[in-house]
C-alpha cells in the first residue's frame, strides 16, 4: 500500500467515525445539514483527529503525496503533520497578533479545515487543482486571498470549476449575519477579479491541467488588454470570460456553530439537525444581488457542534507546540 492510499484510507475511517452527512435539502439554494457523533462516543477526539490529519490535504497536493521517491508507505503520519504546521501552514495571524495564542476568536484554521474536508467528500471524483494555501506558501498572503476562506479549482470531466468559500464559526446569530456580509461584499466583480488576477499572475507550471494553464494564461491576457480602462473594467472583462467559458463558480458557505441542544439525546440528532436547518434555513432565503458572478451555485453546510470553541482551542494548541519545536 503507496503512502496516499494509506493516508487516504485513515482519512476515510476518521471522517466515518467524526462527521455524519444528512439528505440535501434543496430551496432556493441547497442547504446540506450535518453533525459530529454523539457526545457519547468521544465526538470530540474524533472530530479533533479528522481536522489534525486533514493539515496533510490542506498543505500539499496529491501529486506531491503520491511521489513514492519522498512519501513511502513508512511515512509516519504524525511527523509530516508536525512538518506541514512548521513549514508550509501560514504564519502570518500567529506572528502579528500577539493575541493569538489565547483568543480563539482569531482562530480561522479550524473552520477552513473543516470545510476542506466537506469539499473534498462532496468532490471524491475530481481532481483537486490549485489550493488557498499553496498560494500562502508562496510569499505573503495578501487581500485578494484573505477575501475567501476556501479557494479551488477542479477539473471534473474535463471542465473547470472555481470553489470560492466562506466559513463562519461561534454562535449561530453572529455566523448568519457574518455569512449574509460576506456574500454581499465579496463576490462583486471587484473582489473576485481581484483574487483572479492575484491567482493568474502566480500560475504555477506544476499543476497537470493544461486547461486550467491555458485559462490562467488567458486571465493575465485580458488583465493586460483593460488595464489602461480601470480596475472595474478589467475585473468585469474577467468576469465576462469566465462565464463565456462556461466555468462555474461554487460557493460553499459553512456555518460551524455551537448548539448543545442538538446533543443532548442521540436518538434525536438527526432530527434535531434538520429541525435547526429549517430554522436557519429561514433566515438565509433572500436573493445575494450583489453576486455578480452570473454561473455560480451557492451551498450552505449547517453544522451545529456542541463545543466550537473547545476544538478550536485543542487545534490551537496542536499548531502552537509544533511551531515551539521548530
Amino acid at each position: 500500500m503507496s503512502f496516499l492510499e494509506k493516508y487516504k484510507k485513515n482519512m476515510d475511517e476518521l471522517f466515518n467515525l467524526a462527521v455524519i452527512k444528512y439528505d440535501v435539502i434543496h430551496n432556493i439554494y441547497e442547504f446540506i445539514p450535518y453533525s459530529h457523533a454523539p457526545i457519547t462516543k468521544n465526538w470530540d477526539d474524533n472530530l479533533l483527529n479528522l481536522l489534525i490529519h486533514n493539515i496533510i490535504n490542506y498543505c500539499y497536493y496529491q501529486e506531491e503525496l503520491s511521489d513514492e521517491e519522498y512519501f513511502d508507505a513508512n511515512t509516519n503520519l504524525n511527523d509530516l503533520i508536525i512538518q506541514s504546521i512548521q513549514e508550509r501552514l501560514n504564519k502570518k495571524e500567529r506572528n502579528s497578533n500577539p493575541k493569538f495564542c489565547s483568543d480563539v476568536s482569531h482562530d480561522g484554521l479550524t473552520g477552513e479545515l473543516l470545510l476542506d474536508i466537506l469539499i473534498r467528500y462532496n468532490y471524491e471524483n475530481s481532481s483537486m487543482l490549485h489550493c488557498r494555501p499553496i498560494y500562502q506558501q508562496m510569499g505573503r498572503e495578501k487581500q485578494e486571498l484573505t477575501n475567501y476562506d476556501l479557494l479551488y479549482f477542479i477539473e471534473k470531466e474535463n471542465n473547470i470549476e472555481l470553489i470560492l468559500g466562506q466559513v463562519k464559526t461561534g454562535e449561530q446569530i453572529n455566523c448568519i449575519t457574518g455569512i449574509k456580509s460576506d456574500l454581499n461584499l465579496k463576490y462583486n466583480s471587484n473582489y473576485f477579479g481581484n483574487a483572479m488576477c492575484y491567482i493568474a499572475q502566480r500560475d504555477m507550471k506544476t499543476h497537470t491541467s493544461p486547461i486550467l494553464h491555458q485559462i490562467l494564461r488567458n486571465i493575465n491576457k485580458i488583465s493586460r488588454e483593460n488595464a489602461i480602462k480601470g480596475e472595474r473594467e478589467k475585473h468585469l472583462a474577467i468576469t465576462k470570460y469566465l462565464n463565456d467559458k462556461n466555468i462555474k463558480v461554487i460557493i460553499p458557505c459553512l456555518l460551524f456553530f455551537k448548539n448543545e441542544e442538538c446533543y443532548l439525546n442521540d436518538i434525536l440528532i438527526e432530527k434535531k439537525v434538520k429541525s435547526k436547518t429549517a430554522e436557519i434555513i429561514k433566515l438565509l432565503q433572500t436573493d445575494f444581488t450583489n453576486i455578480e458572478i452570473v454561473n455560480f451555485e451557492l451551498y450552505f453546510y449547517i453544522f451545529p457542534c456542541y463545543a466550537v470553541n473547545a476544538i478550536k482551542e485543542k487545534l490551537m494548541k496542536i499548531k502552537e507546540n509544533s511551531y515551539e519545536k521548530i
